[in-house]
């Protein structure tokens, strides 16, 4: 997986489908931490490459969580709200 992701053919054959396509890579990892190995740990990576590279901005993004704009900690976030 982590060859597709890298490999230049992989972004030349999504330009065909889209114009300047985003790969957000995630891998999930057995013997890693809990959030290494579940849906959450994939949904806060994903979230965390929306914003780092520039995919959306992060006034969207805490506008579209506003409701949740108090959570201190990792635990606060359910599945739900981050989908």
């Amino acid at each position: 997986m982590k060859y597709l992701v890298k490999n230049p053919l992989t972004r030349r054959e999504l330009d065909i489908w889209a114009t300047n396509p985003s790969i957000l890579p995630h891998f999930f990892w057995k013997p890693g931490s809990e959030l290494q190995r579940n849906v959450k740990g994939f949904l806060y990576s994903v979230l965390h490459q929306v914003i780092s590279h520039g995919v959306m901005s992060l006034d969207l993004v805490l506008a579209a969580f506003e409701s949740t704009s108090l959570e201190e900690s990792d635990a606060d976030w359910s599945e739900r709200v981050l989908k």
